[in-house]
């Protein structure tokens, strides 16, 4: 057995030599390492995944076969030694880049195999609404900000092209301006790097309390971003059952919510009397009945605690290059703080509004928006400026 350190020596070794790493070459490195190592490593290569033209978990070997899995063959663009021998070489680059990184230079954001594309329709939905509310909630806690991301993944992550091209479209938006920085070095920033960015511009104190059930990401976002570690991270729902003092806490936990959505709901709303609330919801339709099911809840626990919740939603996106969004209804939906319930109808769901059209118009296409209010109607309708806001492109 040989640790990780070993095996990126190897393969950096085997690269600078410019051989070709062959199938039985990669067969032993690969049976010399445990799965938490060789998970590492494909992760470490996972961004490179659009250039190689295919899903890189076809590079684990199959134990039944021998042979690269079955996902190579679709849409790959070079034969499997091959690609796997530039993976080593991307690898042993990367390697390099983040050994800079002790001079003073800034380690390159990886995905870490996710099965999406940071920047995705959703990504996008949901920053835009942070760019709103944060600062929103920001100039009514003039002291200290403290904001709560109990599914946080990573700071940042790479930018790739498809994204690139969309977030461009995004020029003067609230999210451009808080984001342009990690822009213009090819990064996208996740929830928490964009609060980040968001309370640095404003010249906030502020706390940023991270959970998920990785813990290495974790950890990393404590040592490298100053972040503090939520006490419920091993569960990224129980910050529901806390009464620790937030201004915002986000759930984002990726496809899973809906089947718990009857369960979990009742403690949002409760949670949302005393620190206003950011859900990130993920569907296959707005027809399913696990979707519908959600909405007649999320109906039901605003009037039953007094409070009023914002929705918005974006449709699957046909014909994308972006992971993620094919297949996903995508929808953000804000509680506020009771007490703000009444200000935030008046004074930010017209920004959300407006937010919500400019990136259902940035992904093109036809995508269409939609945006509801729950808990406050039809007894306070909504008026024209909610209206122009929504027609605002």
């Amino acid at each position: 057995m040989i640790d990780t350190e070993q095996l990126i020596e190897y393969l950096a070794g085997t690269a600078s030599l410019r051989q070709r790493v062959t199938y039985n070459e990669c067969l032993n490195a690969l049976t010399i390492t445990d799965l938490s190592i060789l998970f590492g490593l494909l992760g470490r290569v996972q961004r490179m995944q659009a250039r190689l033209g295919c899903d890189l978990s076809a590079l684990v070997v199959s134990s039944r076969t021998g042979r690269p899995g079955t996902g190579w063959a679709r849409g790959a663009t070079e034969d499997w030694d091959s690609a796997v021998a530039r993976c080593y070489t991307i690898y042993a680059e990367d390697t390099a880049q983040t050994a800079a990184s002790s001079s003073g230079q800034e380690r390159p954001a990886l995905t870490h195999g996710l099965p999406y594309d940071p920047g995705n329709a959703g990504d996008l939905l949901k920053h835009t609404w942070l760019a709103a509310i944060v600062p929103w909630l920001i100039e009514r806690s003039p002291s200290l900000f403290r904001y709560a991301d109990s599914f946080a993944g990573n700071w940042e992550y790479e930018l790739t092209p498809p994204v690139e091209e969309r977030v461009s479209r995004l020029r003067g938006t609230e999210l451009a301006r808080y984001s342009r920085t990690a822009w213009d070095r090819r990064r996208y920033l996740g929830s928490t790097g964009l609060v980040g960015a968001i309370t640095t511009t404003e010249q906030c104190c502020a706390e940023i309390w991270v959970g998920d059930r990785d813990h290495e990401r974790v950890s990393r976002l404590v040592a490298e971003h100053g972040c503090r570690e939520l006490p419920e991270s091993s569960d990224g729902y129980g910050v529901l059952e806390g009464s620790e003092g937030y201004h915002l806490l986000l759930l984002d936990p990726f496809a899973e919510f809906l089947d718990r959505a009857h369960e979990l709901l009742p403690k949002i709303a409760a949670r949302s009397r005393t620190c206003s609330v950011l859900l990130f919801v993920l569907a296959g339709s707005r027809k399913s009945p696990a979707y519908e099911r959600h909405t007649q809840v999320l109906r039901e626990q605003c009037r039953a605690h007094d409070t009023v919740a914002v929705a918005g939603c974006l449709p699957p996106v046909a014909g994308t290059a972006v992971r993620g969004e094919t297949k996903h209804f995508s929808e953000v939906v804000f509680l506020p703080q009771r007490d703000l319930a009444r200000p935030a109808v008046d004074r930010l769901l017209p920004a959300l509004a407006s937010s919500t059209v400019r990136v259902a118009t940035a992904i093109g296409d036809g995508v269409e928006a939609c945006l509801r209010l729950e808990g406050l109607c039809p007894e306070v309708p909504m008026g024209p400026s909610y209206s122009n806001a929504a027609e605002e492109t």
